[in-house]
């Protein structure tokens, strides 16, 4: 009896040490510990990964019976520690702040006796100022005032603005502060005189610059590239095409060709044959896309009109029908002969 009653003895004291050990292994907070807290943390740029000097950093949190609300700056490292007494647990915000970045936050849960790393704060240049972020990084074509322009001299628009947009690594536009100068040149020109003006220009408020090209007497594609020069670097938008569009028709360079100088059609209606105009300026240049043109016959149907392709041309197809034409050469007497002849073959 003596053996049973010391088993029975130390069952319960076991069982009552494990329980303890579990508690203390999963929930170390009692609900009533009170203890310093400490809670470490970093700030640094977003885009260079540098430390983040002198930013404002504050601490909030509020429970039921606690409210914590405190401050303080980052060291020239990017560094910042809070230390203050707390009862239990508490979870607080912490936020990043300076003046030219945006704001950053993060959370953290503090424990009492604890010292805690909070999540690393990135600040973003906002724009206004800052840290090195601010240096162009990017240069390109933010839009233009026209699609396309015409000759010099033809009668139609000869000029078109360009626009380009600079911004820093975090693709934010560069301020006044930070203002640079863009120069221009042409990467390719059909020439006669399509020139740039003025040759560079310094970037505004917004971090844009803008170029007026002016054509020339040629039709073709222009090639317009903007650079900035920083040091040895240089920074180079994509070439940007402009079209320029030909001149007003000339009698002297215009031609009408068939595709078939002569189709068994006299005395057959239907057949078809294309008729192809080629129109081009007073430069030999081809006239501006979708100049409409015109067209009529003796003999036959035709279509009446055509716009032009960026070669110049317009085409319609001719279909033999009455009226019959006229031969240049043999008279309508005899014409008229060949035509009953004809008739008459395709009638067996």
């Amino acid at each position: 009896m003596k053996k049973i009653y010391i088993l029975l003895f130390l069952i319960p004291i076991l069982l009552l040490t494990g329980c303890q050990k579990s508690d203390s292994t999963s929930n170390p907070v009692t609900g009533d510990e009170t203890g310093v807290v400490t809670i470490n943390g970093e700030v640094v740029d977003f885009s260079t990964g540098s430390p983040v000097a002198n930013a404002a950093i504050s601490l909030s949190g509020v429970s039921a019976d606690t409210a914590i609300n405190k401050s303080a700056v980052s060291d020239a490292n990017g560094k910042y520690t809070f230390e203050f007494n707390l009862k239990a647990g508490l979870e607080l915000a912490v936020v990043a702040r300076k003046e030219g970045f945006v704001s950053d936050s993060t959370k953290v849960f503090a424990v009492a006796n604890r010292t805690i790393t909070a999540s690393r704060l990135l600040l973003k240049a906002s724009g206004t100022g800052g840290s090195g972020t601010r240096v162009p990084a990017s240069l390109y074509l933010l839009g233009t005032s026209v699609a396309n322009i015409g000759i010099k001299g033809a009668g139609g628009l000869e000029t078109v603005q360009l626009v380009f947009q600079v911004v820093d690594s975090l693709g934010i536009p560069i301020d006044l502060d930070n203002a640079v100068n863009v120069g221009y040149v042409l990467a390719a020109s059909p020439g006669s005189g399509a020139v740039l003006n003025p040759p560079s220009t310094r970037t505004d408020a917004n971090g844009q610059a803008s170029v007026v090209l002016t054509s020339g007497t040629k039709a073709g594609v222009v090639q317009v590239t903007a650079s900035i020069s920083l040091g040895s670097k240089i920074i180079s938008s994509n070439p940007v095409a402009v079209t320029i569009h030909g001149g007003l028709p000339d009698l002297t360079h215009f031609s009408c060709v068939p595709a078939i100088l002569n189709i068994p059609g006299y005395n057959v209606f239907g057949v078809e044959d294309v008729i192809t105009a080629f129109v081009g300026d007073k430069y030999s240049n081809p006239v501006r896309v979708g100049t409409a043109v015109y067209f009529n016959t003796e003999g036959g149907i035709i279509e009446g009109s055509a716009l032009t392709t960026a070669l110049g041309a317009a085409s319609v197809t001719l279909y033999s029908a009455n009226p019959l034409p006229n031969h240049p050469v043999l008279d309508p007497d005899l014409l008229r002969l060949l035509q009953q002849q004809l008739t008459k073959v395709s009638q067996q």
